[in-house]
């Protein structure tokens, strides 16, 4: 196979764009109003009233409470400020992941509240009366299958949170779906499927390359008998190789009806590439640093290198029309792979390099090193590293299929408006989601957010 090269590539940055959520609150206040005036005021041209002496040698009497002036209103009584009564968020005395019969009357409470906003499957909701203690009924679908139950109270001024349940609905004597326990996604080969389901039952399980999961497997079905534990697992006569694949089951038994279907997407991923020169932790002096970064990979891999990532981001800040460069292309026949070093200056530098093999995307290798002052050279010995003028600016890969805007052997790279950044003159992202093999290399963009 004809020399090719791993090429470098530049990137526009989107614009940041932020998220916001919101928890709306509802908040009852009373209101005090005051009189203009206070009732026992009295008018100071008005004398006061007092009560005949009943004998001459009887002091007056002390004088009465003078009336009030009849022009002046009365205060108005003071009322105590509304308080609003507070509602429980709405509980099942069933646990999410229950199965549950066709028509099922659940029960749950629901204090405070006098009715509920009762929603199944996403439908319209609809009103349920909450008794006085705060119990309530609900009835159960009337069709077979997965379902959400979703519903919040009140009580006419105050509504609670929301709380969700999901349920598998079953016709009466019929068996629930298998589960499975097998991970979604491994790394290197998958040989094994396992779950859990009904004591004595028997999982029919069928698993087929899936690169579109509205596609259902047909064909003859695995037998797995269930364990008294309530466990499955078979063994497959071949490995799961890199790329996704779609397993689905049912479970039989007799005197039982069939169980509805369930299904899990499988991704087998290859493992994250490994560097061979700069591994994690290095420190070399700028004179001895060599002249690539250079690792191992599966053979034929999509791969994407990016050196000082956030580096290069703080470079472009807000920028929507800055650039990210990108070197990107295959691991060679050999499962090799090399970036330039040329433009590293003395400082710390991290590498991040990801692989793809059938569309199903790799953790990410990472190597953290530090490039010091130049070493002195030891003029006698020709052979010291400090002696080794190191070539730069080819990036070469023998058997890849790079893309973009190439170079060619001996040629320098492109120049990609990051240089102020202390880079080689480009680096490429590739970051996975906790655990998801989402991305495929030299096929997405990075956006920034302003959150």
């Amino acid at each position: 196979m004809g020399e090719n090269f791993m090429q470098e590539n530049s990137r526009p940055m989107a614009a940041r764009v932020g998220a916001l959520s919101a928890t709306a609150l509802l908040a009852v206040s009373g209101t005090f109003i005051a009189g203009p005036a206070m009732a026992g005021t009295t008018d100071p041209e008005t004398p006061p009233v007092t009560t005949p002496a009943a004998e001459p040698t009887t002091p007056a009497a002390e004088p009465t409470t003078p009336a009030a002036d009849p022009t002046t209103p009365a205060a108005p009584t003071p009322s105590a400020s509304p308080t609003a009564t507070p509602v429980a968020t709405p509980v099942l005395e069933i646990a999410t992941d229950s199965v549950i019969i066709l028509g099922q009357s659940l029960k749950g409470t629901a204090s405070g509240a006098t009715a509920l906003n009762v929603s199944w499957g996403g439908a319209d909701p609809v009103i349920v009366p909450v008794a006085a203690d705060g119990s309530f009924t609900l009835t159960a679908p009337t069709e077979v299958g997965m379902t959400t139950l979703s519903m919040n109270a009140t009580n006419g001024t105050t509504s609670s949170e929301y709380s969700t349940y999901r349920f598998e609905v079953l016709a009466e004597n019929q068996l629930p779906s298998p589960a499975f326990t097998s991970p979604g996604y491994v790394e290197n080969s998958m040989s094994t499927i396992a779950g859990t389901g009904t004591p004595g039952a028997t999982v029919n399980l069928t698993v087929i390359p899936d690169t579109d999961e509205l596609y259902r497997p047909v064909g003859d079905p695995i037998m797995v008998p269930v364990a008294e534990d309530g466990t499955w697992s078979h063994t497959l006569s071949e490995p799961l190789s890199y790329g996704r694949h779609y397993a689905e089951a049912f479970q039989t038994q007799e005197g039982k009806e069939d169980s509805p279907s369930s299904g899990r997407s499988l991704s087998v991923a290859p493992p994250a590439p490994v560097f061979t020169t700069l591994p994690d932790a290095t420190v070399v002096p700028i004179n001895q640093l060599p002249a690539y970064i250079t690792g191992t990979g599966m053979p034929g891999a999509e791969i994407e290198v990016i050196i000082d990532y956030d580096r290069q981001l703080d470079a472009i800040g807000d920028d929507p029309e800055a650039e990210l460069s990108v070197f990107e292309g295959n691991v060679d026949e050999n499962g090799n792979w090399a970036v330039s070093t040329e433009g590293l200056t003395v400082g710390s530098h991290e590498v991040m390099a990801i692989q793809a093999v059938n569309d199903v995307s790799s953790r990410v290798g990472r190597s953290n090193f530090i490039i010091t002052e130049a070493a002195a050279a030891d003029p006698a010995d020709p052979a010291d590293p400090a002696n080794t003028t190191t070539p730069g600016g080819i990036i070469t890969v023998t058997g890849g299929t790079g893309t973009g805007t190439g170079t060619t052997a001996g040629s320098n790279l492109a120049e990609t408006g990051a240089q102020n950044v202390g880079l080689l003159a480009g680096g490429g992202a590739a970051l996975l989601a906790a655990g998801a093999a989402a991305l495929v290399l030299a096929k997405r963009r990075r956006t920034v957010s302003d959150s």
